[in-house]
């Protein structure tokens, strides 16, 4: 995906023009979430290789240095701030789908994804199938302050793919065996 395009799907998302020189938070993370993205998603069609630091930097008016400095920092500013963490998810959907965020109003996306949560959990709540020990978690989820259910939730889903990783892992050496 090319640059620019990953630069417009975050200024949209996070509301923020990612190449605008100002040092206030929402323009650093707005960046940092540019940066984060470019070094996953941004790869040249002609030869096959990513973009390296320089050129990153480049398009949005930074040095090599800047931009390595900021992914060192990503993980503690971006993904351990919930409200922030939601944006670099939803900008990372929109550049794994390679599709556009609406550019009349982000927030009706973020609206659908919310009525799907709602409708999923509804379901999830009313299977007949659910252990006594998931009834359990299911209604500590719920007494949680909404604040804290995004925390939770990613770390249940990060745990989940730890342990999802573990198994392909141990598939691997016992096939190999």
């Amino acid at each position: 995906m090319k640059l620019d395009d990953i630069k417009t799907i975050v200024d949209v998302v996070t509301g923020y023009n990612t190449g605008m020189r100002s040092r206030k938070t929402g323009y650093a993370y707005s960046r940092k979430i540019y940066y984060a993205l470019c070094m996953e998603f941004a790869i040249e069609t002609r030869c096959g290789v990513q973009y390296n630091y320089s050129q990153i930097g480049k398009s949005v008016g930074t040095d090599h240095a800047t931009v390595i400095n900021q992914i060192k920092s990503f993980e503690r500013d971006i993904l351990g701030n919930a409200e922030w963490r939601r944006k670099y998810e939803q900008a990372r959907y929109y550049t794994a789908t390679k599709t556009q965020p609406s550019l009349i109003s982000p927030e009706a996306d973020l609206n659908k994804i919310k009525d799907e949560n709602f409708r999923l959990t509804n379901k999830m709540s009313t299977m007949e199938m659910v252990s006594g020990d998931t009834k359990k978690l299911l209604s500590i989820y719920n007494s949680l302050p909404d604040r804290l259910r995004d925390d939770v939730m990613f770390k249940v889903e990060t745990a989940y793919k730890i342990n999802e990783k573990h198994k392909r892992d141990l598939n691997v050496i016992y096939t190999e065996a």
